[in-house]
C-alpha cells in the first residue's frame, strides 16, 4: 500500500467507527475508560464545588508519602473553609503495594453506612496503621490482613457478613477499578498528586539535605494567597461561592458581575454537529481522496 491507500483505508475506518444513533441522538466513547455514574472523588467536609480554590489530591492508602500529606491537605481546606478552598481526594492504589487496592475497594463498603464525610475516618484509620497493609505483610497470610481491615470497618458500625459480602462484590470492585483507571487517565503515576484549579502541580520545597518535601500549611498559604487576592476580594469570592456563582457562567438573578448573551434553540442546532454528520463528512473526505487517484 501508497500512502493514498492507508489514508482511504483511514479515513473509511474513521467514518464506519464514528459512533452514531439511529435517531440521530448523540453517543460517548470514552477511549476505553469505564464512564462513571457519577463524578469520582471524595469531598472533604462538604467542600463547595464552586469554591474559587479547587485541590484534589490522589493517593495510595498504603503510601507513607500520602500519609504524611494527608493531615495537611485537611489543614489547608480548615484553615480556607469551604466556600474558598474544595479539597476532593482521589484513590489511587499503588500496584506494587499489595493491599493499596483492597484497602481502596473496602471505602465503598463502609461508605453506606458512613456517608462522604465518614470515609475521611475510615481513611484516617488505615493511614495510621498504613505499615499493616504494606511493610509488615511479608509474614501474614491474606485472612489475617481481612480479619485487621474487618476489625477496623466494625468499629465503624459495619457488620461482619457486610464486610464480606462487599469484597466479594463486584459492584464494589468495580467503582474501585473505576476510580484507578480515572487517575491513570488524568495522568498520575505517583502518589501523592496534586491539582489545583485542574492543574497538576508539584508542592514541594527542597530541604537542607536536599530532598524534597511536601509543602506545609506556611507553604500552602504563601501560594494560595495571591490566588485569593485582597482581603476584601477573598470575601467577595468567599460570598460568591455561597450564593451559588459559578465562574465561567451566567449568573443567578441580581448578581451583575458579569453578562451572558442567550443562546436559541436555533443557534444550538446550528452549531451542533451530530455523529451523523461526522460520518458524512468523512465519506466525502473518502470520495474527494478516490477521486484525485482514479
Amino acid at each position: 500500500l501508497n500512502m493514498a491507500d492507508v489514508r482511504v483505508v483511514l479515513l473509511l475506518y474513521a467514518a464506519l467507527t464514528t459512533p452514531f444513533r439511529a435517531d440521530g441522538g448523540a453517543t460517548l466513547s470514552s477511549l476505553g475508560l469505564p464512564l462513571p455514574d457519577i463524578p469520582t472523588g471524595y469531598v472533604y467536609k462538604n467542600g463547595n464545588p464552586l469554591a474559587p480554590v479547587q485541590i484534589e489530591i490522589f493517593g495510595d492508602l498504603v503510601c507513607p508519602s500520602f500519609k504524611a500529606s494527608f493531615p495537611v491537605m485537611k489543614e489547608v481546606a480548615d484553615w480556607y473553609g469551604p466556600n474558598l478552598v474544595c479539597l476532593k481526594i482521589h484513590l489511587f492504589p499503588l500496584p506494587y503495594h499489595k493491599y493499596a487496592f483492597l484497602t481502596h475497594q473496602v471505602v465503598h463498603i463502609v461508605e453506606p453506612y458512613l456517608g462522604i464525610n465518614g470515609t475521611f475516618d475510615y481513611m484516617d484509620r488505615i493511614l495510621e496503621n498504613n505499615e499493616k497493609f504494606g511493610r509488615e505483610v511479608l509474614n501474614r497470610t491474606e485472612g489475617q490482613i481481612h480479619n485487621e481491615l474487618l476489625r477496623i470497618v466494625q468499629t465503624f458500625g459495619v457488620p461482619a457478613d457486610q464486610y464480606w459480602a462487599g469484597v466479594n462484590s463486584f459492584p464494589t470492585w468495580n467503582k474501585a477499578r473505576i476510580e484507578f483507571k480515572y487517575a491513570c487517565h488524568r495522568g498520575v503515576a505517583s502518589s501523592p498528586a496534586y491539582f489545583v484549579n485542574g492543574v497538576m502541580v508539584v508542592p514541594a520545597v527542597t530541604a537542607e539535605d536536599g530532598t524534597m518535601e511536601d509543602f506545609s500549611l506556611a507553604e500552602w498559604k504563601e501560594a494560595l494567597d495571591p490566588m485569593l487576592g485582597t482581603p476584601e476580594q477573598r470575601q467577595q469570592k468567599e460570598q460568591m461561592a455561597a450564593d451559588g456563582f459559578s465562574y465561567g457562567t451566567c449568573p443567578k438573578a441580581g448578581q451583575d458581575r458579569v453578562t451572558c448573551s442567550p443562546v436559541t434553540n436555533q443557534a444550538r442546532s446550528e452549531t451542533t454537529a451530530t455523529s451523523v454528520s461526522t460520518a458524512v463528512l468523512a465519506l466525502l473526505a473518502v470520495v474527494t481522496t478516490l477521486g484525485s487517484h482514479l
